[in-house]
């Protein structure tokens, strides 16, 4: 069974979408939950749905992963959501210092790295193409990235990774 249209959408696209057109998303839709994808797949996108407005109105930051952290006081973040990309874990014992969020992308990364990925205990975000590099992890959500070049902002579609683990985490 294909997850339900979101309300919200379904009043958003209701309400400005001719009739035909909107059948034709609530199909796209259905299609891209659909009943025979892999089950961490629907789960994941199911996470994602409630993820949104999870944080509104708060602030965020994306947090990378060079040299440089190495010289900074990450303390004043602790209380903040952030996002860590890459192997920015490589600091969390360092600093005392932990991300509320994980990202990464770069199937190079995924593949050399998953290791150390699978014991990061913080909500992980991971591209589709890791999913059998680091197993199944009840604090990891897959997302598919997509090809064209764009910012998409529902996630549960994908996302265009950019070039840059900063532009998903965006």
């Amino acid at each position: 069974m294909s997850a339900p249209f979101p309300p919200w959408m379904k009043r958003l696209v209701s309400a400005a979408v001719p009739a035909g057109l909107y059948s034709r998303a609530s199909a796209l839709h259905t299609a891209l939950v659909d009943r025979d994808a892999d089950p961490r797949i629907r789960e994941s996108i199911t996470r994602l749905w409630s993820l949104k407005n999870a944080h509104r109105g708060g602030r965020c930051f994306i947090i990378g992963n060079g040299p440089s952290l190495r010289t900074m006081d990450l303390t004043p973040l602790q209380s903040e959501f952030c996002f860590g990309c890459n192997r920015i874990y490589l600091l969390f014992d360092e600093k005392a210092f932990q991300t509320t969020y994980y990202v990464c992308v770069n199937p190079l990364v995924l593949e050399q790295f998953a290791d150390d990925i699978r014991q990061i205990s913080c909500t992980k975000f991971i591209s589709t193409s890791g999913m059998n590099l680091v197993g199944d992890d009840p604090n990891t959500i897959f997302i598919s990235t997509r090809r064209g070049p764009g910012f998409y902002r529902y996630a549960p579609y994908g996302l265009w990774e950019g070039a840059t683990v900063t532009y998903v985490a965006m």
